[in-house]
């Protein structure tokens, strides 16, 4: 109830579908070249191959993406939440929007004629290890001339994921429209080898336009430089208003 009062909270980020594998044997993971534990992108021709060899194996179908996952979440909580994304007009996009509907999230998806929806094919092993081939297709390349933030009210939230950063122009403007019409802008990092490879870019964005600041200790690591966390939270907290560092089991940091 607390929740449905609080600002609206609205995700935006790559569009995908989970393809889990549940089981997997370290022989198909051999077999694929995939190493285990690792993220790979692949090509559509790749995707094609690997659908159809993971066929039999009966997979489970869930919507993904950084951002959607934590909207997600946020609206299983009773908050407020809207996505925009990038999907095809497939049939995996309609699973997509048809998920956004369900779990009462505002559906601002930009649905392309052409191309493929995103897939993140996830093998899981008996421990639990994680293996991703991530197909992005229309996800990227989210169309800022159609944003239309003015429609949320002051103080209403973007969530930016940071793979995003990938595209410097397109992630600045996202958030440069989001100020402009007064949102609040929480950012995730993303992933440490975003971090590292976009370090300065990363920092200029979270000094520039980012209220809020998410991270894991190995993503904060990597943006602060330093081993000490406190000096870590302290470096993040100096950039932006509020500043969390996330640590698993062991809990979070936060600083404001």
């Amino acid at each position: 109830k607390t929740l449905r009062k609080m600002a609206k909270i609205i995700g935006i980020g790559n569009a995908l579908v989970d393809i889990l594998v549940p089981n997997t044997q370290e022989s198909l993971l051999n077999d694929l070249n995939f190493g285990r534990g690792g993220m790979w992108h692949i090509d559509e021709q790749r995707f094609v191959h690997l659908s159809r060899r993971i066929a039999p194996l009966r997979p489970v179908r869930a919507t993904g993406g950084s951002a959607a996952n934590t909207i997600h979440a946020l609206s299983l909580m009773g908050a407020q939440t809207a996505f925009i994304g990038n999907v095809a007009n497939d049939e995996n996009g309609r699973f997509f929007a048809a998920c956004l509907d369900e779990r009462g999230t505002e559906n601002c998806l930009n649905i392309l004629p052409n191309g493929r929806t995103g897939v993140a094919t996830t093998f899981i092993m008996p421990d639990g290890e994680r293996t991703f081939a991530t197909f992005l297709g229309v996800a990227p390349h989210i169309d800022t001339g159609h944003l239309h933030f003015e429609r949320y009210a002051p103080g209403d939230i973007l969530h930016v994921e940071g793979y995003l950063v990938q595209e410097y122009d397109n992630i600045e403007e996202i958030m440069r429209q989001a100020k402009a019409a007064g949102l609040r802008v929480s950012y995730d990092l993303a992933s440490y080898n975003i971090v590292r490879a976009h370090r300065d870019f990363v920092r200029y964005l979270v000094r520039e336009y980012v209220d809020i600041v998410f991270a894991n200790e190995d993503e904060a690591l990597a943006f602060a430089q330093t081993p000490d966390m406190d000096a870590v939270i302290n470096k993040l907290a100096a950039n932006t208003e509020i500043a969390v560092v996330k640590e698993g089991k062991r809990g979070a940091y936060a600083a404001q």
